[in-house]
Order: structure tokens, then sequence, then C-alpha cells
């Protein structure tokens, strides 16, 4: 008897203990998430792997939510005394210095590395290039590209990698750093191998300001190639994502950075597609400024058509965010009204008037959207 080719393989006893194990794990750590103090008391989370996954969320918290990343961070460390493995103190303290990174209490976080240089270095290969890694990254956000490059390169040999998850996580700061160093067509090299490299199992804040990174670093670059470079990166994680399920936030933000680069591209009806889902999505979860970004970029798509019909669709798209973004701050719903307002009476200033407002509130993906103007 023959099988088909798409048939699923048997799983062996192993396989199938393996994934119940996982499942286990993943139930667990959920229930972590909701009571993350529960990770002392509970000893099947007394374990390295366990402990690991947990620095993981902690560190995704961090980037998400950097006063949270704070609060986890102390646990993370409780956990690891607790567990009592160097290797997991030294993986804690670095995962303590990047909660202080994102809270941009840069001196605190100088002190907290510092405090455990020595330790790290001389103990194995893996904390000494954890350690470099996390001196780059605040190195970076002090905007000292050249010393934070000598230290991501000796993250690198610490560490000998050339691909997989860590290398991908690296270039996820090499890539910061090579746009404030002002080189940030490399910038864009280092983006595209964090979003192919880096385990699909890996913080999820990883994925997303990468893909954040790439609006940003096109500020930068003028050229089409670069564009076309950006999107073919878009459009490679966007295969990773395939099949998987439980990855909206993601998707919704790689929508709208698609959207944005076939704006630039010129190719009207990818980008109006793009935009279309990322502003339906953000207007449904938000946050609400992300959705009105997002909403002024697909405004701005149409300003390469000045006619009425277009004019009508942007303020149809505008009016949406004033009925439906409820949690706008006063400020910036009066500068959405004014915005109307000019577009309405004075057409010709409509791509002014919706750049204007793009620019006038910050959310982690730039502004990239060419406007329009009728000559």
């Amino acid at each position: 008897m023959t099988t088909s080719s798409s048939a699923s393989p048997p799983q062996t006893p192993e396989g199938s203990r393996s994934r119940r194990q996982l499942n286990r794990s993943e139930r667990l750590l959920n229930r972590i998430k909701q009571r993350p103090s529960l990770v002392l008391k509970d000893k099947r989370c007394h374990k390295p792997e366990f402990a690991q996954k947990f620095f993981d969320y902690c560190i995704d918290r961090a980037l998400q939510s950097p006063k949270a990343g704070v609060e986890l961070a102390k646990i993370a460390l409780e956990l690891a005394k607790k567990i009592g493995d160097t290797h997991l103190m030294h993986h804690a303290e670095g995962v303590r210095v990047h909660a202080y990174i994102a809270t941009t209490e840069w001196d605190q976080a100088g002190e907290y590395l510092e405090d455990y240089r020595a330790s790290a270095l001389t103990c194995c290969e893996a904390c000494a290039g954890d350690w470099y890694i996390r001196q780059g990254d605040l190195l970076v956000e002090r905007r000292d590209p050249k010393a934070a490059s000598v230290a991501i390169a000796q993250s690198i040999d610490k560490l000998g990698c050339a691909s997989g998850d860590k290398f991908g996580r690296i270039c996820f700061i090499r890539g910061l750093e090579g746009f404030y160093r002002g080189a940030p067509g490399p910038a864009l090299d280092d983006v595209g191998i964090t979003l192919r490299e880096v385990d699909l199992e890996s913080p999820r804040g990883y994925f997303m300001d990468a893909l954040a990174f790439l609006s940003c670093f096109l500020q930068r670059l003028v050229e089409r190639y670069h564009d076309e470079q950006a999107l073919e990166i878009a459009e490679a994680f966007k295969m990773r994502l395939q099949g998987l399920e439980h990855w909206t936030e993601v998707r919704t933000r790689l929508a709208w950075v698609e959207g944005q680069l076939h704006a630039r591209l010129r190719h009207w009806r990818r980008a109006d597609r793009r935009f279309e889902k990322a502003r339906n999505s953000l207007t449904r979860q938000g946050p609400d400024r992300h959705a009105l970004a997002a909403a002024i970029d697909h405004c701005l798509l149409y300003t390469h058509r000045p006619c009425d019909d277009s004019r009508r669709r942007i303020l149809s798209i505008l009016g949406s965010c004033e009925r439906r973004l409820k949690q706008l701050d006063p400020d910036l719903k009066k500068q959405l009204k004014l915005a109307k307002s000019t577009i309405s009476n004075r057409p010709r200033d409509t791509a002014m008037a919706l750049l204007w407002l793009r620019r006038s509130f910050i959310v982690p993906v730039a502004a990239i959207v060419p406007g329009f103007t009728p000559r």
C-alpha cells in the first residue's frame, strides 16, 4: 500500500513525549505570564531550560513595555539565584541591563553592566559574548557607534557565530549601530539577517522592532534599489510566517511596512491592500496612535492622484479615525480635526496637511510615505 507524499510521518514515542513536554512547558509559561511571581514558588520553573524561556519573556516585555520589563528583570535575578547556576546568573544580569536600557536609564544600566563584568568575562565564551552584546546595546543607545562596533565584534568573536538565533539577535543591535554610524545600507542588511535568523520562538519584540527598522533606516536612503531590497526582506519574512498561528500583531506590523514600501515603489494597488489590512487590524486592536499613523500613510497614498474621489477617500479614512479611535489624546484629536478642515477647504494643501499630522507624533514605524503635491 502506497502513501501520499503529503502524509504526516508517524510520530515515534520519543517525539510524542517531546511534544507533550513542550506543551506542558508552554502552558506553565502562560500561567507564569499571568502571575510572574509564581516562577519563584513553582519548582517546575526551577530548571535551566524553563528559566531561559522566562528570561526571553522578560526581554520581550522590556521591548514592548519597558517599566514592566524592569520588574520582571528583578524576578529573573531571584529565579537565577534560586537555581544557583552561574551562567543563568550572568544571563539574568544581562536581562536586567536590557530592561534598564529600554527605560533609557542608561547610567543605571551601565552600573549593573560593570557589576558583573569581571565575573562574566572570566566565566565562559557564552557569558562573555552575552556581556559584550549588552555593552554594545548600551553604547548604541548612548550614540557611541564606534565603541559599540568594537563591543559587537567582540561578541561575535566570543560566540563564534555567523548564523542562527544568536547571530540574528546580534545583528539586531548591529543594525542600529550602523544606522547611527551613518551606514544605513549595511544596517538594512542586518535587518534582513535578523528577520531571517532569529528563531521564531524568540521574543516577538525582535520581529516587531526589526520591521520598524526597515522604515527607520530608509529615511536616510533614497535609491530605489534600497526600497526594493527592503521589500524583498519583508516578503521573505512573510514566507517564514506562513502557516503560523497567533502572529496577528507581527503580521499587522508587516502589512503596514509593506504598504509603505509598495507606496514608495508606486505599486498603488498592492500598497492600498496592505494599508487596508494594517489599518483595520490596528483600529480593532490598537494602539490608537499606531492606527492613526497607518491611516495617514494610507491617505498619503491617495495624494498621488489628486482628484475629488481621492479627497473623499482621504476624508472618509480620517473620519473613521475620529469616530473609532477613542483613546487618542486631546491634542492629537485637535490636530486631526485641523488636518481634515485643511483638506476640505484647501485641497491643494492635502499632502502638506497629512505630512504635518503624521510627523506631529511618534510611533515606531517611521513616516516614509511621500506626499504628492499637485503642480
